[in-house]
């Protein structure tokens, strides 16, 4: 990561020399994934600011929407929901005024994940149901395939699991459709969420089964924020396993780790909190604290240990 900022700083250089604007923008952007990359978000948002007014003073509306809807992605995962909730608003205003398709889409739907996450969940349905219209009149088959995965994240929430279940199949299938790179970010995070609903039906080794591919998915997508979803299926798993010192464990390494997002910290906290009533508190305590020792890789192999 230093060495890719250093080379886009030079780069950044020579673009403000020549008057490339859009250059200019795109070098703020790339700063903003590196920084969330590293855990450093306020300099992430910084970035996203910086790239924000390039676009303005150039007067490009959409470029400056494109913007808001990133920034809005990161505040939902690291920021505050109100932050994401007040840009996005913005974001889908500059999509409908530039008559965009593909952003208007993108927008609707982000906008029901950020009332999701808010707990409100009828106003995320509304949202939701909104967007869907548009990713099929574009044949947005990852759009499609998201807009299942948010019904199956309520269901979740709700404790409907045999609906979560549905829901994230036919987000899979929506996904097999899709033949873009980003294809496999969305199917690790459908996949996550299978394990997740198949807990809840009480077929454990079908869930070990999907999140066993959710977790080898996760790092082709070249995202390692990722990771944590389905590391948290498995944390979950270990719970109604009874294995409550496996699920502490991996539910603390995520808590340690700046790149899990809020949503998933939150959760890791609940299996913690109930993983524990069964256990003597310094034998949780302990487990805590080997948790928040492991390494990413030590955390995988707990995950992905044989019975």
């Amino acid at each position: 990561f230093d060495q890719a900022v250093q080379f886009k700083q030079a780069a950044l250089e020579y673009y403000e020399k020549s008057g490339d604007q859009f250059g200019v923008g795109m070098i703020w952007f790339d700063l903003a994934q590196i920084n969330l990359s590293r855990g450093n978000f306020e300099q992430a948002f910084h970035a996203y600011k910086e790239q924000r007014r390039i676009y303005e003073r150039a007067g490009n509306r959409r470029l400056v929407g494109i913007n808001l809807s990133w920034e809005s992605l990161a505040a939902s995962r690291y920021g505050t929901l109100e932050h994401a909730l007040a840009i996005r608003k913005k974001s889908l205003e500059i999509a409908q005024e530039e008559n965009s398709l593909n952003d208007t889409s993108w927008a609707l739907w982000e906008l029901g994940e950020v009332y999701r996450l808010m707990g409100n969940f009828e106003q995320a349905q509304t949202w939701y149901q909104k967007s869907l219209p548009y990713f099929e009149k574009i044949q947005e088959n990852n759009g499609i395939g998201s807009y299942f995965r948010g019904l199956g994240d309520m269901a979740l929430a709700l404790g409907q699991w045999e609906e979560a279940y549905q829901q994230f199949q036919k987000s899979v299938r929506a996904l097999a459709q899709e033949h873009r790179a980003w294809r496999v970010w969305s199917l690790a995070y459908a996949q996550a969420g299978l394990g997740r609903a198949l807990i809840g039906l009480g077929k454990f080794s079908e869930a070990r089964e999907i999140l066993q591919k959710a977790i080898h998915n996760a790092p082709e997508s070249n995202a390692w924020d990722l990771i944590f979803l389905p590391l948290l299926g498995f944390a979950s798993l270990f719970a109604a396993l009874g294995k409550s010192e496996q699920a502490i464990e991996l539910s603390a390494f995520i808590l340690s780790q700046r790149l899990s997002w809020n949503e998933t910290k939150r959760q890791a906290r609940e299996v913690i909190e109930s993983a524990s009533r069964n256990l003597p508190e310094e034998v949780a305590r302990a487990a805590q604290e080997r948790g928040q020792a492991m390494n990413m890789d030590q955390a995988i192999a707990l995950a992905l240990q044989e019975d």
